[in-house]
């Protein structure tokens, strides 16, 4: 009887926690206080612009003066009601990006009260015009100081979700199972690093083809192969060796390390599965960053890497002959992002962000 009883605890206890929405739990998440590392990266983002009056009659002549091919979307919220102005039309890729957002917004309004304010959002993978003009982006550089981040389409619609019949919030998979081999499955779609366009005599300055000669030359440390061809790549024969067919990510999480590699900037939280995994993530050095690279601490959650991926194989191999320590910051990982960047707290940041954007100074 007394097991029945723990076993009815349990399903009760379940459909309870299961059984709250994404608008409660923000609630919660906001009635307990921003965590500290959101406040600091929303006052790194914004101290470009303390000190000096904002116009809003610049920031509306900057959004006008803008080529369609920019992007910008011009969102105004006023009495808790979302509204947007684009310039570009018909453009599936963008507007499937911009739809994202309004639905983020309009969610996170009958959720909170939103403050009343207008801002520009680019569309584009990064926003890389700085000035006196602030605009929202995805993804940012340390020298764009116009760029104030937000969490990215992807991470508004959990895209690290990936597992079709399991929640990684609640299913982790299990350290010991794993294959102790760094797995990657990806495109050619990169920048070299020396920021060039793919060439047949540039193709080794590009980190994932680096990584994919190295699995060839590591193959008992590295899997890593990939699975389309693109900007450049499909024209070059020599790459057409690594190319194999898509791995499911069920598949891709039984191995121990993974690998979490630019490729245009930054990979985006669709590949922010791989910090739910309870795998060790290599992390390859880059100027790009994001909202929540703030949340992950080197060591702590990941182990840093140089973008050219020269110390990759000795992190591997430091990484099989010191286990538990490989394990521990694994599961610390894991932790941290079920703790910061789920759906909920991708939602916390982008109503924190535009709390605080509409503080700053602004004049008519």
């Amino acid at each position: 009887m007394t097991r029945v009883l723990a076993i009815c605890a349990f399903l009760i206890a379940f459909c309870i926690a299961h059984a709250k929405s994404d608008s409660d739990i923000l609630a919660e998440k906001i009635h307990a206080g921003i965590p500290e590392w959101m406040k600091e990266q929303a006052e790194r983002d914004l101290a470009h612009f303390r000190g000096y009056p904002l116009s809003r009659k610049k920031i509306s002549d900057f959004y006008e003066s803008c080529p369609k091919e920019h992007y910008l979307i011009r969102f105004t919220i006023h009495n808790n009601r979302v509204t947007t102005e684009w310039k570009e039309k018909d453009t599936p890729g963008m507007d499937y990006r911009r739809e994202i957002f309004e639905h983020a917004l309009k969610k996170l309004a009958k959720a909170v009260q939103l403050p009343n304010t207008t801002f520009l959002l680019s569309m584009h993978d990064a926003y890389t015009i700085s000035g006196d003009v602030p605009v929202f982006s995805m993804c940012k550089r340390e020298q764009d100081c116009g760029a104030i981040l937000l969490p990215d389409y992807d991470a508004l619609q959990a895209k690290f979700q990936v597992l079709p019949k399991r929640d990684l919030t609640s299913y982790e998979p299990r350290w010991e199972e794993k294959a102790t081999q760094l797995v990657w499955r990806g495109s050619s779609a990169q920048a070299s690093l020396d920021g060039e366009l793919m060439r047949a005599d540039n193709v080794d300055r590009f980190s994932r083809v680096i990584l994919c000669k190295l699995s060839q030359q590591y193959p008992a440390l590295i899997d890593a192969k990939f699975t389309f061809l693109a900007q450049g790549g499909e024209h070059i024969p020599s790459l057409k060796a690594f190319l194999v067919p898509f791995m499911s990510f069920e598949q891709l999480m039984q191995y121990k390390y993974q690998l979490f590699i630019d490729g245009n900037v930054t990979p985006y939280s669709a590949s922010g599965w791989k910090f739910f995994s309870n795998s060790l993530i290599f992390k390859a050095d880059s100027p790009w960053y994001q909202w929540y690279f703030a949340a992950l601490k080197p060591f702590e959650h990941y182990i840093p890497v140089r973008a050219d991926l020269a110390d990759l194989v000795d992190g591997i191999l430091w990484a099989k002959s010191h286990e538990n320590e490989a394990r521990m910051i694994a599961k610390r990982c894991r932790e941290c992002a079920i703790s910061s960047i789920t759906l909920p707290d991708n939602l916390l940041y982008l109503y924190y962000i535009i709390d605080q954007y509409s503080h700053l100074d602004f004049v008519e």
